[in-house]
């Protein structure tokens, strides 16, 4: 039968600190595309395709 140890106090510290260090990479990731889904956001907001469609929207609602 195969025993598994424990892993040191140390390698658990290691993983701990690379663990950490990926989660924060990852927030700084997130943010970054936050910021990038807002510009597009923002660009298409004021698109000639987006403003033709939310007038054409308003004129039906206003004709109902």
């Amino acid at each position: 039968m195969n025993q598994s140890s424990l892993p040191s106090l140390e390698r658990v510290q290691q993983r701990s600190l690379k663990v950490q260090v990926i989660c924060r990479r990852a927030d700084a990731e997130i943010l970054i595309l936050d910021e990038l889904i807002a510009q597009v956001e923002s660009e298409n907001r004021s698109s000639r395709v987006n403003l033709y469609r939310l007038n054409k929207a308003k004129n039906l609602l206003g004709q109902v």
